[in-house]
């Protein structure tokens, strides 16, 4: 109805799955959508993605041991399969590694890339996915328990940025201060050339 609300739970559709994707269409208007993510470190609450994609950008992410969990989470909502590239980059360089190349995301499925398993004990690590074959919805899910080298606790599922631009804005940063713990701006170049920010 106007100006009502609908809330749905995942895991009543699809039980004992650890990650699951929702594709929500509306006919006759038009909505927005919003999604909450709740574990034993917190909660997080965003609007959802609007547009599948064949190209991704995951700005950060942190596998600093210990405390520090990372997935890439590639949501394909279409019937067929969906094949993706995923390259990392961060204070350990450039990394590919064989099983980030041709991985295949099923029609109407999620496929969660572990990145903590993969490439551990980075402080930030970025991601770009290159959709060879369809397109998907990236996101990335970072869980920490507070035991890591800066003490932060928290949940924080981030969607992912379906395309790079020339002026980005960045509300809402907070400075470090009294009570303040700081704030970091990561700027990721998914391109080959050298650029100046």
């Amino acid at each position: 109805d106007p100006g009502g609300r609908l809330e749905v739970s995942p895991g009543q559709f699809v039980p004992g799955a650890t990650f699951a994707g929702v594709t929500v269409e509306v006919r006759g208007g038009a909505a927005v959508v919003g999604q909450t993510t709740s574990g034993p470190d917190g909660v997080d609450r965003r609007p959802c993605t609007t547009r599948a994609a064949d190209a991704w950008v995951v700005p950060w992410s942190t596998t600093a041991r210990p405390g520090n969990r990372a997935w890439v989470l590639l949501h394909n909502p279409f019937r067929a399969a969906a094949v993706a590239d995923l390259r990392f980059v961060g204070d350990i360089g450039r990394r590919e590694t064989l099983d980030s190349q041709g991985v295949v995301v099923p029609g109407r499925s999620v496929v969660a890339y572990d990145v903590t398993e993969r490439i551990a004990d980075s402080s930030v690590v970025s991601a770009t996915v290159d959709v060879r074959v369809g397109r998907v919805v990236v996101a990335r899910l970072q869980a920490s328990d507070g035991s890591g080298p800066m003490a932060t606790r928290g949940l924080d599922l981030a969607p992912g940025v379906p395309e790079s631009a020339t002026r980005a804005f960045v509300p809402g940063v907070a400075a470090d201060g009294e009570g303040a713990r700081g704030s970091t701006v990561v700027v990721v170049n998914a391109g080959t050339e050298v650029v100046e920010a």
